[in-house]
């Protein structure tokens, strides 16, 4: 940037002929040096294991808040739009795979009314179900009734063999 660097730069494009064609602009040059310095000015660091982070900017002036600030924004705007995007993708799977399921049950559903006519079944399983089991609800019942039945015979038996050694008492 001094003038002898500038002067010499002048004579060697002199010497040596025009400026190459794959060398960077001063444009480029100077953005490769913003980013640069950007890069080196900016950290960022996790917190614990969370999806928290720390951001930090170094920087000569206060205007590098307003830095930090806009760079916050653009990531909260690209995350939200990557979220957005795998929440669509996500959608878009499990709506092909429920269409699916739902085309395969309408299928089975299909076939058992098909079976039920071919075999003259005119019951419906589900209600034959409920059936099983309200029957086995009632066959609990008569065991346990069974079961309290064959207790109070017992007693009945013991009591009995207790009134016939009785001597018998008039009143």
């Amino acid at each position: 940037k001094s003038w002898m660097g500038r002067q010499y730069r002048s004579v060697k494009q002199m010497i040596l002929g025009g400026k190459d064609k794959d060398a960077p602009t001063p444009e480029q040059i100077e953005l490769g040096r913003t980013v640069a310095g950007l890069r080196a000015s900016v950290e960022v660091k996790p917190v614990g294991e969370s999806n928290v982070g720390r951001l930090r900017m170094k920087g000569p002036s206060r205007r590098i808040a307003k830095t930090a600030n806009v760079l916050l924004d653009t990531y909260l705007e690209h995350r939200a739009a990557r979220h957005l995007k795998e929440a669509e993708q996500s959608y878009n799977t499990l709506h092909v795979q429920v269409k699916n399921a739902a085309a395969e049950l309408e299928k089975l559903s299909e076939g058992r009314v098909k079976f039920s006519e071919e075999h003259n079944v005119s019951f419906d399983f589900q209600k034959e179900s409920l059936e099983v089991i309200k029957l086995t609800e009632l066959e609990t019942m008569v065991s346990s009734t069974r079961a309290t039945l064959a207790s109070l015979e017992a007693r009945l038996a013991a009591i009995e063999k207790q009134f016939v050694h009785e001597p018998s008492t008039e009143t």
